[in-house]
């Protein structure tokens, strides 16, 4: 799937999510990631959960995780002093 901007809902910066599929150990692994970058952090969020490590990429909710990953963001970016 190819990578797109996503807003997070109520707003605030945009991320760049996608869904990565690749194969381990003769699995098919679905994971879901999010990743920015602006003036003072940069990081990306990925997801793995046994319940959806082979989970249609095409069903896998970009929003909702691009919410999810928003989240973490808000709590990880500190302000330059």
């Amino acid at each position: 799937m190819p990578d797109k901007e996503f807003t997070p809902t109520g707003g605030g910066a945009s991320l760049t999510c996608g869904v990565d599929v690749r194969t381990e150990m003769g699995q098919k692994v679905t994971l879901p990631f999010c990743i920015w970058a602006d003036s003072s952090t940069s990081g990306n969020v990925a997801e793995t959960d046994a319940a959806d490590v082979a989970k249609d990429p095409q069903s896998v909710n970009l929003q909702e995780f691009a919410d999810k990953a928003a989240k973490i963001r808000s709590e990880v970016r500190k302000p330059l002093r």
